[in-house]
């Protein structure tokens, strides 16, 4: 067994060598870092009206960015409704669990996608823009 270290830090994984092969496992008994600390800023919620809209993740994962009495707020498919808090004009965070959102917007613009930060993992949300009925 092989097991893969940096500096003084505890084992992240471990390399088992048996009949001529290599296994990797990854340990899974740590604790997760803690998030990210997050700091608010005050931003003019007229700039929310930016970023209203659906927002496609996937064919089945689709996030909903509303505005209610001057507060912004996420729904993703299946899931409760959370509100965003700014950090910058485009950055926002979930108070209640570690994700945060950054609005692709350029100038004043309205915004065309969004990039959810979570879990380690940035995805990409294109903005669906609406067409009216009847037109």
């Amino acid at each position: 067994m092989t097991f893969e270290t940096t500096g003084q830090q505890p084992a992240t994984a471990l390399i088992l060598h048996q009949h001529g092969r290599d296994q990797r496992a990854t340990r899974t008994d740590r604790e997760p870092p803690p998030p990210k600390q997050h700091k608010e800023i005050s931003v003019d919620p007229k700039l929310f009206e930016r970023y209203v809209g659906r927002y496609v993740l996937n064919a089945t994962f689709q996030m909903t960015v509303s505005v209610e009495g001057g507060h912004l707020f996420a729904q993703v498919t299946g899931q409760t409704r959370f509100e965003l808090f700014a950090e910058s004009e485009r950055d926002y965070f979930i108070k209640d669990f570690d994700a945060q959102i950054t609005f692709e917007a350029q100038g004043q613009a309205p915004a065309t996608g969004l990039i959810l930060h979570q879990n380690g993992k940035d995805r990409h949300a294109q903005r669906v823009i609406e067409v009216p009925a009847g037109t």
